[in-house]
């Protein structure tokens, strides 16, 4: 891990306040965690003890059916912080967690967090906000599901990862997360051909290119008037 803990902790929105001491104090309760592509750091049902902050690399968080298929909700990037749901509310762990590419976290067990909450009432206004950044996220999920058509939800995904990932290029904007057709079908709820032949028509229109799994968004309004946000 190339980072130091304290520069990981410094860069998670929660832990931005501390001190350096508060921060090096921090830093002796957490450890470090290295994924390979492709494994798993918890499944859903699992009992959460730890609260987790990406310090490289990505996590996918995503819920499995009984049939097999996988549903994404999210991918967790660095200095991100996810699993505080179990770890602070107790309970099991509310979906998958999974590393894509090479991942190195760090993670701090639910009774130093606690602690650390009580003495810090700034830290508990922020994991507080955390939480309910879950939750409208969820609600987004739910309104989008029930109110988007298939086009519109895939253009509006698109957006929000450009809006996580993007990196700016000379013709506009490359989500730097690399995605299968597989991946975005799973992200919105459709099957894998629909999410082709939309990606395709894109393309025709100018609106994004595709390039070996990553996409660039080159026509951003246009995008946005098909997701309906602005």
């Amino acid at each position: 891990m190339k980072k130091s803990k304290q520069n990981i902790l410094k860069n998670a929105d929660l832990f931005a306040a501390l001190n350096d001491h508060e921060l090096d104090r921090l830093s002796e309760l957490v450890e470090t965690i290295h994924l390979r592509d492709g494994e798993v750091l918890f499944l859903k049902g699992d009992v959460g003890q730890k609260i987790y902050i990406v310090a490289n690399g990505v996590i996918r968080i995503a819920v499995g059916s009984v049939d097999g298929h996988e549903a994404i909700l999210n991918h967790i990037r660095d200095g991100q912080i996810f699993g505080e749901i179990a770890a602070i509310g107790g309970g099991t762990r509310t979906a998958d967690a999974i590393a894509v590419g090479n991942v190195d976290l760090i993670a701090l067990d639910h009774e130093p967090l606690i602690a650390f909450l009580m003495e810090r009432p700034d830290a508990c206004l922020r994991i507080m906000g955390t939480l309910c950044d879950r939750i409208r996220w969820i609600s987004d999920l739910l309104e989008d599901h029930r109110f988007l058509d298939a086009k519109e939800r895939l253009a509006k995904r698109l957006m929000v990862l450009s809006k996580v990932f993007g990196e700016p290029v000379q013709n506009g904007i490359r989500i730097s997360l690399k995605l299968s057709q597989k991946d975005l079908a799973s992200h919105v709820g459709i099957t894998r051909e629909r999410v082709n032949r939309f990606l395709k028509q894109w393309e025709v229109d100018g609106m994004i290119t595709q390039e070996r799994g990553y996409i660039t968004l080159l026509q951003h309004t246009k995008l946005s008037g098909i997701a309906n946000v602005k």
